[in-house]
């Protein structure tokens, strides 16, 4: 029975840590997909001013080509292959963020933002303007003497500006906008999320500390008191009380070391009193035999 209650002990507080780490594990879980998002976001604004900066770069240097100024075509080609790689980049994370806020929506049931839908689409538009600006600066030769700068400056800025019908600059810089509103509450909220599975992997761990300590007292004690009854019963025969018997009854492995104490007791109990008599009847004929031959 005291077996049975130590495997149950030890099974519960087995039960308890398993729980403790599948709930850790879980909100570590958790926990990454916030610090995902959160890393998302910070890349996504990255790439956007990035992307921004080296478009800024590429319009100035088309300006000094037209006034033909030191504007060589391999500077040209170094922003375009940027402006693309981060175009391609930009993409890509959308498309992260896009399948990490679905897979949010179908386990926390939260709805995913109109704006993460969009910067898909205007990652889309950002590449197709980047293939059309270098189309248009390819050919681009200083201008001629007596050519209209305005017109052709004009024309260029369109194409910078405009792609299907829709201002560039506004999609751009909004974009940036949402991206710089949205960094610090996606830390935010993966800080929460921090400190709630920190909150909670304490209250976990005290638990099943609280819990291991009242089982070990509780063994504690019951492996205490029937010690101390066996103890007593070997100090009781070490000083020769024979006629000590341990209490029985509790129907566990130490009744039956009781009951096995009981019956070495009980026996050696009966041979001594088996020895006592055959002395006192050895004692007696002496005495007997001696009183017959002082008679004599």
């Amino acid at each position: 029975m005291f077996r049975t209650r130590l495997s149950l002990a030890f099974a519960a507080l087995l039960a308890l840590v398993c729980v403790q780490a599948a709930f850790v594990y879980w909100g570590a879980y958790r926990v990454n997909d916030y610090a995902r998002h959160s890393r998302l976001t910070s890349d996504i604004l990255s790439e956007l001013l990035d992307l921004s900066a080296n478009k800024q770069r590429l319009r100035a240097w088309a300006m000094q080509r037209l006034m033909n100024a030191d504007a060589v075509p391999e500077v040209r080609e170094r922003l375009i292959e940027n402006m693309q790689r981060s175009a391609t980049a930009l993409e890509s994370l959308a498309v992260q963020d896009a399948a990490l806020w679905r897979e949010l929506a179908e386990r926390d049931g939260i709805a995913v933002p109109q704006e993460v839908h969009q910067l898909v689409g205007v990652s889309e538009l950002l590449k197709d303007n980047i293939k059309a600006v270098d189309a248009r600066l390819k050919p681009l030769t200083p201008l001629e003497p007596g050519a209209e700068f305005a017109v052709l400056w004009g024309e260029i800025n369109q194409v910078f500006d405009m792609a299907k019908g829709r201002d560039l600059r506004e999609v751009l810089n909004g974009a940036i906008d949402r991206q710089r509103l949205t960094v610090p509450v996606a830390r935010a909220a993966t800080e929460r999320a921090l400190a709630a599975l920190r909150e909670k992997a304490i209250a976990m761990a005290l638990i099943t500390l609280a819990a291991a300590i009242v089982m070990a007292l509780s063994l504690s004690r019951r492996l205490q008191q029937p010690l101390d009854r066996l103890l007593a019963g070997t100090q009781a025969l070490q000083v020769g009380a024979l006629d000590h018997r341990i209490a029985t009854g509790s129907r566990d492995e130490f009744d039956h070391v009781a009951q096995s104490f009981n019956a070495m007791a009980q026996e050696l109990q009966s041979h001594r009193s088996a020895a006592d008599a055959a002395r006192h009847d050895l004692e007696v004929a002496v005495h007997d035999r001696t009183r017959e031959l002082s008679a004599a």
